[in-house]
């Protein structure tokens, strides 16, 4: 039932989020959040996520960034969006000391190269569990995001066009847009994202595995065809694809207030749930790596221990 059905209201997605603020402090609970607790209760109250150890330091930094942790871990299990807020604030604090140029851009497009020299082997295979386990949802999101690129955006949305181009390289991008976002004179379909997402999400996804396809259809684009060595990405290239064009965006689109809240809505599903307690996990992941690098407080081969424990929490949590 929804927000307030009791009580014989007319309601529709736009309507429950407006009755959730004007009959408040009346608490109701929509669609996603109640599917949510049911599944919670199945699981004895277990959230699916596990905390990953880190060592001890005194140091103010350190303590201001385990100060975030904690905030991040008061969110759970219900608002795992609030707690992607804190993860990413660590990303941004303690990055910033270790790649003090370009502000937080210069911290998430330089942050891998920073881990891969840390320890490659161990962050090699983080980021193949990462991109292996990421849920199908969120590579729809991020092709979504992608799509809407060749539409004429904001500032903010120029910004995050030349993050890709720097990413993904311009041969790439650009014949992904041609193929997903622009009809055969090169103008922009309107209803681009929402017709081509799903396919679009599946090639990133084959693109973000970084081993070769093996489709035997001709691609439309010699840039797009992943059977072929030189167009598989390399680690570098996919682990700065989730922390700039995936963590990036999402803390921009937040602290920008230019989503919805992903829960308090009717359009929320358990699906959206396992989708952000994944982003959660990513950027968890990458603030953990972030700390490694700046005290030494916990390895990364520990970090992988623990990312490998949360990806099978998850599984097990959400599978139906």
């Amino acid at each position: 039932m929804g927000f307030f059905a009791a009580e014989n209201l007319v309601l529709n997605f736009s309507n429950e989020r407006v009755d959730a603020h004007n009959f408040w402090p009346k608490k109701g609970n929509f669609k996603g959040e109640q599917m949510f607790a049911a599944r919670l209760s199945q699981k004895d109250g277990l959230a699916p996520f596990r905390a990953i150890a880190i060592g001890h330091n005194d140091d103010a930094e350190y303590q201001r960034c385990v100060g975030h942790l904690l905030d991040a871990l008061d969110q759970i299990p219900n608002r795992p969006d609030y707690a992607f807020d804190h993860f990413f604030r660590i990303i941004d604090v303690a990055g910033s000391s270790l790649i003090p140029t370009n502000g937080i851009r210069g911290v998430v497009q330089g942050a891998s190269s920073a881990l891969l020299l840390e320890d490659k082997e161990a962050w090699e295979q983080i980021i193949d569990v990462l991109c292996a386990h990421m849920p199908l949802r969120t590579y729809e999101f991020l092709a979504k995001r992608l799509i809407n690129l060749s539409d004429t955006g904001s500032e903010e949305h120029k910004r995050l066009l030349k993050r890709s181009v720097h990413t993904l390289g311009s041969k790439f991008f650009n014949a992904f847009s041609a193929k997903y976002a622009l009809d055969i004179n090169g103008n922009f379909i309107a209803n681009a994202a929402e017709e081509n997402r799903a396919n679009a999400a599946k090639l990133l996804k084959l693109y973000m595995s970084g081993k070769p396809g093996t489709r035997l259809k001709t691609a439309s684009d010699p840039a797009l065809d992943l059977t072929k060595q030189p167009n598989v990405p390399n680690f570098a290239r996919r682990s700065e694809v989730l922390a700039s064009l995936l963590l990036f965006t999402i803390r921009n689109e937040r602290a920008h207030g230019s989503v919805i809240s992903p829960f308090r809505t009717s359009r929320s599903t358990l699906g959206r749930y396992e989708s952000y307690y994944f982003i959660m996990l990513l950027a968890y992941t990458f603030a953990l790596g972030i700390l490694s690098l700046r005290f030494k407080c916990i390895s990364l081969p520990n970090i992988l221990t623990g990312l490998q424990e949360n990806i099978e929490v998850q599984k097990a949590f959400f599978s139906k």
